[in-house]
């Protein structure tokens, strides 16, 4: 996402001459519902690329997508599809940025002894889900995600944190507590998004239960 692609479209008439160019061709692109095969929001105005003649029967394309997700590029020569398309395009993201990241779940009302389940949803700077696959040998999904429950959290800087790899911020924790990190589980228990047919990217699901009634601070 936020990167630009670009290709190079040779247009030749019935015979396999090249033509001179002056042809008219629009590049669209549109997001993608896989589950259905259908345009993913028909209210929502398709994407074009920048296409240039160059003259010579060659028309240089290119294009930028910083909305991640499955496409649909189509090349239209008049109103007619041409080039083989329509072709799939899938979006990735950029790396992930922690002022766009976001958690919610149970965070407030907790019990000693019971599950709770906590969601973290990594984002790239442009706001989209993290598109990162799940490997079926790690679970917990490719970033390292730390949950706590902190009695008292100190004032230590990120840095000197990671340096001593203290706990909330200095502080004091709760290690009486058992967790567990699923990566891709939805509030609904499954990995594919109801709406959308695709896995949940880039969403954790953190699995808690302190043994200990007390006041906690979740970080």
């Amino acid at each position: 996402a936020g990167t630009i692609g670009s290709f190079v479209i040779t247009a030749r008439d019935s015979f396999e001459n090249r033509r001179p160019g002056g042809d008219t061709i629009n590049v669209l692109i549109v997001r993608w519902n896989v589950k259905t095969n259908k345009i993913l929001d028909v209210n929502d105005p398709p994407g074009t690329a920048t296409v240039t003649d160059n003259s010579d029967g060659s028309y240089s394309t290119t294009y930028s997508i910083t909305r991640a997700g499955i496409y649909q590029m189509q090349i239209q020569f008049g109103s007619v599809f041409g080039a083989g398309s329509p072709f799939i395009l899938d979006v990735k993201t950029s790396a992930a940025e922690l002022s766009k990241t976001y958690v919610y779940g149970q965070l407030i009302q907790v019990q000693a002894g019971r599950a709770s389940s906590a969601f973290v949803q990594t984002r790239d700077k442009y706001g989209n889900n993290i598109r990162i696959e799940l490997d079926p040998n790690n679970s917990e999904g490719p970033d390292t995600i730390e949950f706590e429950l902190c009695k008292t959290i100190g004032t230590d800087t990120p840095e000197l944190q990671l340096a001593l790899n203290a706990p909330c911020k200095g502080g004091v924790a709760e290690t009486s507590i058992g967790r567990r990190i699923r990566y891709g589980i939805g509030a609904d228990g499954k990995k594919v998004h109801p709406s959308t047919g695709e896995f949940n990217y880039g969403l954790y699901k953190i699995i808690f239960f302190p043994y200990i009634a007390a006041p906690y601070k979740p970080r």
